[in-house]
């Protein structure tokens, strides 16, 4: 036991030995694997890669820490069995048209694997190939490729699927992927994939019921569960420097996980961004979001981005540096999901120009301190400051209570609230505001001009008051005297 364990210590130094700057390479199959010095993973050869029956087995093994990118060339023909399973830092594979196969789990738990294409040469994907790749989102399969049972078993936030082969693959390739994920299949195939994901567990006349209309798309059930659609091939979304777009990429539907660049730039062709394109999970170490000077409809300032007149905040990077920001005056509306879980965030500085919280907008904000809402706030909408665990002092300066969604403040309600005084009793009664327990009240400057005007002008009243009943009484004495 005692050797077996020198052994494995030995085994980890080793993992030490691989530097980042040195190029090592390993012989496998008919392939050579070379890590080279950014991290790629190149297989080059011809023909098939070695089998084996685990990860452990690999001659790369202990480089697998090292890995965050991999290439198989042309001349390649098959991925062996677990290959590359638990390349738990590789968040890219290319892989080139000549591969014939890839093997059982050759990719098992590849976590941080984001989105795949199968070329046209790929005529078999592995059992379990892809098992637990849990953050891949986009999958194209572009052959009349053979998809093995549970090939892409728990990848949980696949949202597309692209398969150009007419005929479906065994219902149980996509085992435990999210039901809301969406097939796009050739069009003359659509009904057959409907009912091969079907087969077995509805009646096909609980099917034509349960069958609706989604856009170009159709649901499709998938036992209890049932997948968000399934369309025309047509208008499958693509993947361009990894983030994903619509077919004809004026759309921008998601920046993909962990990619770890500091900055992104729109295209001039995006007329649209989907809600939660930029969200907290995927733009890990985005700190800066940039727009084509010619793009007509979005902007960027100081690297968060806006509608084109800037009267929308509709993204502000997750990990941008500073833990302070001034939204610029201008702005009428912070957009859902706009400060989503920036929880390096202390303070935000809301102008007076804004009338619009949205959804979720500053959700997860765990670092935000206090908050000042300005006179022009009409509304804030649901769940907008959950989770903002470290918010303990509100101030509104809203003579009007603003509007609030469901959950705005649901878990912050020991924090003080302050409110003009003139609309305290008005905010103790508000729905949402009346559930905070320590409400204060503060006078504006305005408020204390207009009292200091009106306190002189009593003061004023009762002078002259005065001054007319002293007079009003000396008169009448003058007369007494007179008599």
């Amino acid at each position: 036991m005692k050797n077996l364990a020198m052994m494995w210590v030995l085994a980890g130094l080793s993992v030490v030995a691989v530097r980042a700057d040195t190029v090592q390479s390993w012989e496998s199959g008919e392939t050579t694997v070379t890590l080279t010095d950014d991290g790629t993973l190149k297989v080059s050869g011809n023909g098939a890669m070695e089998n084996y029956d685990s990860i452990h087995y690999a001659p790369w093994r202990y480089a697998v820490p090292l890995i965050t990118g991999l290439v198989i060339e042309k001349s390649v023909t098959s991925i062996g069995n677990y290959a590359f399973a638990q390349c738990t830092s590789l968040t890219s594979v290319t892989i080139h048209d000549g591969v014939i196969t890839i093997g059982e789990k050759a990719f098992y738990n590849c976590k941080n694997l984001t989105s795949v294409t199968i070329p046209n040469s790929v005529t078999y994907i592995g059992i379990e190939a892809f098992y637990n790749c849990w953050r891949m989102e986009y999958a194209k399969i572009i052959g009349n490729t053979q998809i093995d049972k549970e090939a892409f078993k728990d990848c949980r936030r696949l949202q597309y699927i692209i398969i150009l082969n007419p005929i479906p693959p065994p219902r149980w390739s996509f085992y435990s992927v999210d039901p809301r994920v969406c097939m796009y299949v050739p069009k003359n195939s659509i009904d057959a994939y409907i009912a091969t994901y079907n087969i077995g567990y509805i009646t096909a006349a609980e099917f034509t019921r349960s069958r609706i209309v989604q856009g170009t798309g159709y649901s499709l059930a998938w036992g209890s569960r049932r997948f968000e659609c399934v369309k025309d091939l047509a208008l499958a979304p693509i993947v361009v420097d990894d983030v994903i777009f619509n077919y004809d990429t004026t759309e921008l539907i998601q920046y993909l996980m962990d990619k770890h660049r500091a900055s992104y730039t729109i295209p001039s062709n995006v007329i649209k961004i989907a809600p939660d394109a930029f969200n907290a999970w995927n733009c890990t170490g985005l700190k800066s979001i940039e727009v084509a000077a010619d793009n007509a409809h979005y902007s960027s300032e100081d690297g968060v981005l806006f509608n084109k007149d800037k009267t929308r905040l509709i993204r502000y990077p997750s990990d941008k540096d500073g833990a302070s920001y001034i939204i610029p005056s201008g702005v009428t509306t912070i957009g859902d999901a706009a400060f989503y879980s920036c929880e390096g965030l202390t303070s935000i500085t809301i102008p007076n120009s804004v009338t619009t919280i949205e959804k979720v907008a500053f959700y997860n904000c765990t670092s935000l301190t206090s908050v000042t809402f300005p006179n022009s706030l009409t509304s804030i909408e649901d769940y907008a400051f959950w989770a903002c665990f470290a918010l303990r002092l509100i101030t509104v300066r809203s003579p009007i209570p603003p509007k609030l969604g469901d959950y705005v403040f649901d878990n912050i309600r020991d924090a003080v609230i302050t409110v003009p005084a003139r609309s305290y009793f008005d905010y103790r009664a508000a729905d949402g505001w009346n559930e905070f327990e320590h409400v204060k009240a503060f006078v504006t400057p305005y408020e204390i001009i207009a009292l200091c005007i009106l306190s002189a002008l009593l003061l004023s009243a009762v002078v002259l008051v005065i001054f007319i009943i002293i007079r009003k009484s000396r008169i009448n004495k003058g007369e007494e005297k007179q008599k």
